[in-house]
């Protein structure tokens, strides 16, 4: 009596890389205030990827998984900020400062309407850097 084999002959794909994210990303830059809800203490940084739900913060202070963080952005009319958390950081390799994504639950002072943060988000759809050879 012979055995079946254990070896897979097909591989199926349950959660492909395009399928990650619940938003498209945008090429964005913005200057931003960022504070720390635990202490109040504010600090500097740069908003990337700009979207509804989420960006790519990137500054010289490190900061862990799961912080609490008001973004505001200075230069908007209406005092426009963003709350949410910090889902993932590590230091920028060969570089002095560090980026973290974060994950937004809400925005407020939006004059415009609830789609107002596409201000901020940029024109030029980004590329998806898992699309791409390594």
């Amino acid at each position: 009596m012979r055995l079946p084999s254990r070896k897979i002959h097909r591989f199926h794909v349950i959660n492909p890389k395009t399928d990650r994210r619940h938003e498209q990303r945008f090429e964005s830059q913005e200057d931003v205030l960022v504070r720390f809800e635990h202490t109040g203490r504010s600090f500097p940084g740069v908003a990337y990827d700009i979207g509804k739900k989420g960006l790519k913060l990137e500054s010289n202070i490190p900061l862990e998984s799961g912080m609490n963080l008001q973004v505001t952005f200075p230069k908007a009319l209406g005092h426009v900020r963003a709350f949410g958390r910090v889902i993932w950081a590590h230091p920028i390799p060969n570089h002095t400062s560090f980026e973290s994504g974060l994950s937004l639950d809400v925005w407020y002072g939006i004059i415009e309407g609830e789609h107002s943060w596409k201000t901020y988000k940029g024109h030029k759809p980004r590329k998806d850097r898992r699309l791409t050879s390594r």
